[in-house]
């Protein structure tokens, strides 16, 4: 199995993707799981790290209230954005680290 050097890849246009670009975090979606279950608190717990937030932009589909209960039994800040799944602002683009679809 090889590795490959993120640093040796290139850009279509043929420069190295370090060379005067700042590097696009991946958004990635996480469902919180079963709200009775370990999923909420597992989620919390994971993205209160702020080393593992700066790895990528966090879409969490599931309920606010039960991650915002998960973040108080284990003492955490709430870190996220909220979204209502009603919401207008469902069609713009995320731009906060961590978002919730509530």
């Amino acid at each position: 199995m090889s590795h490959v050097d993120p640093r040796q890849s290139k850009r279509p246009n043929g420069h190295p993707a370090s060379e005067g670009m700042t590097p696009t975090r991946p958004t990635i979606g996480i469902t919180m799981g079963d709200p009775a279950g370990i999923g909420p608190e597992v989620v919390v717990r994971a993205l209160s790290d702020p080393k593992v937030r700066r790895l990528g932009r966090f879409v969490i589909y599931g309920l606010n209230e039960v991650l915002a209960y998960a973040a108080d039994s284990i003492e955490v800040e709430p870190f996220w954005y909220r979204i209502a799944h009603d919401s207008a602002r469902l069609s713009s683009p995320v731009t906060e680290p961590v978002v919730v679809l509530d």
